[in-house]
C-alpha cells in the first residue's frame, strides 16, 4: 500500500511514527500530508507530539554540553546518559531499518 493511502487511512499514527522515527524526509512528508486526505488537526498534533522527544533530548543535551568545563564534568553520569539518549535519537532510523529487514 502506498504511503499516501496509509496517510489517508491512519493519518495521525503514520505522521506520529514518521516524525519520531524519520524514515521519510520531513519535506516529503509535508507534501504527502498536503496532498493526502489527512485532517489538519491530526497532522498538526502528530507532528507536534512526534517532534517533542527529539527536541527535548537535543536541547537538554546541548545545555549540559555547554556546562561542561572540565574532564570530571565530561564523564559525569548525567552527561553520559544524555549523550547516549542523543546518540539513540540520531541512530533510531538506522536501527529501525536494520531490525525491520531482519523480520522480513
Amino acid at each position: 500500500m502506498p504511503l499516501r493511502e496509509k496517510l489517508s487511512r491512519n493519518g495521525f499514527y503514520m505522521v506520529f511514527f514518521l516524525r519520531v522515527i524519520p524514515l521519510v524526509p520531513y519535506e516529503a512528508l509535508n507534501y504527502l500530508g498536503g496532498i493526502s486526505k489527512i485532517k489538519f488537526k491530526d497532522y498538526f498534533l502528530a507532528t507536534f507530539l512526534g517532534l517533542l522527544p527529539g527536541i527535548f533530548i537535543a536541547i537538554y543535551f546541548s545545555d549540559s554540553l555547554a556546562k561542561v568545563h572540565n574532564l570530571k564534568e565530561f564523564i559525569s553520569i548525567k552527561f553520559l546518559i544524555l549523550s547516549l539518549l542523543f546518540a539513540a535519537v540520531l541512530l533510531l532510523p538506522a536501527l529501525y531499518k536494520l531490525f525491520v529487514k531482519k523480520e522480513i
